[in-house]
């Protein structure tokens, strides 16, 4: 892996190069200041550098394109919670305590549809993940992505539905998808809206 930093007119932007199992190369707006560049295992890193530095005028314009879309779904001041946006300075919580309070909603949902669905993990932790909003392990544990606070509470429903099946189905499979809209019929829009707004919560 390696990390830099390269200045624009308008800001610095930080940057990640990661080799990867991949074909071809793939960048990602990770947040206002950075990127991510993943590049196949067999390319260099000054390639990579090389692919950032030629393309920075079109990172700097995804980057300001991202921006406006997160002013839009948490504008400043503002507290995402449950998909609802909260008035930082009105609002009596603090974001340690949302996210107590989100965790127990979390707990909660899980209770109610593994008695639902009629399976039962055998351990349920909730913290920050990198890049998955749920993880369902072969020993039968799940794990929850503790931004899912942020979301939608019909969005959480389909994360915990989509884990929680996979104690039924291990894989991704056609039966697996039968088994997520069982309970969840509206899954496709869901795994949309997830794609679309979720790297920024």
């Amino acid at each position: 892996m390696k990390e830099g930093k390269i200045k624009t007119s308008k800001k610095a932007i930080l940057y990640k190069i990661i080799k990867r199992s991949k074909k071809n190369y793939i960048l990602r707006i990770k947040d206002e200041v950075s990127v991510e560049l993943s590049i196949p295992k067999s390319d260099s890193y000054i390639n990579g550098l090389n692919f950032i530095t030629k393309n920075i005028d079109i990172i700097e314009k995804k980057i300001i394109d991202y921006e406006e879309k997160l002013r839009l779904i948490e504008p400043k001041g503002t507290i995402k919670f449950l998909g609802k946006l909260l008035v930082e300075k009105e609002h009596y919580l603090s974001q340690r305590e949302l996210e107590s309070e989100g965790s127990k909603i979390l707990l909660n949902k899980v209770k109610k549809w593994s008695e639902i669905i009629g399976v039962y993990p055998l351990k349920i932790r909730i913290k920050a993940l990198k890049s998955s909003w749920g993880i369902c392990y072969s020993n039968g544990s799940i794990t929850l992505n503790l931004k899912l606070i942020k979301a939608d509470p019909k969005i959480i429903d389909y994360v915990i539905i989509h884990e929680l099946c996979h104690l039924v189905h291990h894989n991704h499979s056609k039966e697996f998808w039968n088994e997520v809209e069982k309970y969840f019929p509206e899954y496709k829009e869901a795994k949309k809206i997830l794609k679309s707004e979720g790297r920024f919560y």
